[in-house]
């Protein structure tokens, strides 16, 4: 693969990017940790895991703590593959490139 097109573009957002990634290192992470860790309004980061949702690559689980609301993100399985070959994709395309 030595095209950008096979990049997903669903992951390719530097934001969905870092959430994927998070996720990937995490059990769960909630809302919070989420917005301050990727440094992203609550409006953008909301519109990027419904994105990821959708295309069912997170799982939300919702609670209350403290009676506020508490979401709670997951990697799914189709998320972690797709953000692996997303990865291995990146890779291709980089490989010969001396970025040095």
């Amino acid at each position: 693969m030595n095209s950008p097109k096979a990049l997903n573009t669903m992951i390719h957002a530097p934001a969905r990017l870092g959430v994927l990634t998070l996720l990937s290192k995490y059990d769960s992470c909630d809302f919070t940790f989420l917005r301050d860790t990727l440094e992203v309004s609550d409006g953008n980061l909301s519109s990027h895991l419904a994105k990821l949702e959708k295309a069912g690559y997170v799982q939300v689980k919702k609670s209350f703590v403290d009676r506020k609301q508490n979401s709670n993100y997951a990697i799914t399985k189709t998320g972690r593959n797709d953000l692996a070959d997303y990865l291995e994709a990146l890779r291709s395309l980089l490989a010969g490139h001396d970025l040095g």
